[in-house]
Order: structure tokens, then C-alpha cells, then sequence
């Protein structure tokens, strides 16, 4: 007798969502957000859900409203500027940089926006800035960490570079 796979076989684990109920989802919070374009944590939700589906252009745009809406948030401005670059090819240049530096207008501490700062100034060759940067949000996180040595490995490849200049 031919046995027949149980017929969930192939439905997601319970919790679990398919990659079309996702973007269906995200299809209807765009549309409402059409309808109320002045819910902030609306557009930041679908800036973050652009992002983890790696549709960085559409995520700078969401991310443009959800700052319109909240200037005020350096985090959002480091995502902008983040999504901004990897919709360029990864390219902090130009835009990204811009969004950088109203994050850290914003908040001058900001991890998020020292470490894309850092990177930026690094990816314009610029090795001592990127140090300063670096340095900055070492001093922030847990020393021995993951981030630490991260962050540690790159000053230390920024300073050879620097000093081989």
C-alpha cells in the first residue's frame, strides 16, 4: 500500500509564516499607510519589513516618512542611512552620509550612526576619522564582547592602513 504524506505536509510549522503571507502583509500595511500616511510607527514597521526582505529602496523610502514623522530619533536616521547605502550598492557616499550626519546631529553618541560614520569615513580612505568613530562606540559597548573585538579589528585594519599612507 502506497503511503501519502500527512496532509500539513507541507504547510509552515505552526507560527510560522510563508514568504507570501509576508509580503501580503506588508502589501496591506503599505496600502493603509496610503490611506493614514501620518502613522509614524507604521512607516517604520515597514521600513524594517523592507529591509529584512532586502528591498533597501523601498525601505529608504519608508524610512524617509518615519523621520519626516520622528526627526528627533537617531536610530531611525542610522536605518535610513543604512538602507540609503545598500540600495546604492552599498555606497555610503553622498545621501547616506548625509542621513548619518542627522543622526548624529540628533544624537552625537548614537551607536548606530558611529559605526556607519566609522565605515563611511573608512570607505573614503579617510582611516584616522574612522578610528575617532570607532573609538567613540567601543567606549559604548560590553569590553570582550562580540561587537568589541568586531569593532577593535576594525581600528586596528584602519590604523595600518593609515600608517601605511
Amino acid at each position: 500500500a502506497a503511503v501519502s504524506a500527512p496532509a500539513n505536509a507541507t504547510a509552515p510549522a505552526s507560527g510560522e509564516r510563508t514568504q507570501e503571507q509576508i509580503e501580503a502583509s506588508v502589501a496591506a500595511l503599505a496600502k493603509r499607510l496610503q490611506e493614514n500616511p501620518s502613522d509614524a510607527q507604521g512607516w517604520v514597521m515597514l521600513a524594517r519589513s523592507y529591509s529584512s526582505m532586502q528591498k533597501f529602496s523601498e525601505a529608504a523610502g519608508a524610512y524617509a516618512k518615519a523621520t519626516e514623522l520622528t526627526p528627533d530619533n537617531a536610530d531611525l536616521w542610522s536605518d535610513y542611512a543604512f538602507a540609503s547605502a545598500m540600495a546604492a550598492g552599498r555606497n555610503l557616499e553622498g545621501r547616506p552620509s548625509e542621513l548619518i550626519q542627522q543622526a548624529l546631529k540628533v544624537d552625537p553618541n548614537n551607536a548606530k550612526a558611529l559605526q556607519l560614520a566609522g565605515s563611511a569615513a573608512f570607505q573614503a580612505r579617510d582611516y584616522n576619522k574612522a578610528v575617532d568613530y570607532w573609538q567613540r562606540v567601543l567606549k559604548q559597548v560590553p569590553p570582550g564582547s562580540d561587537v568589541a573585538e568586531t569593532i577593535t579589528s576594525r581600528i586596528n585594519e584602519a590604523k595600518t592602513l593609515a600608517n601605511s599612507k
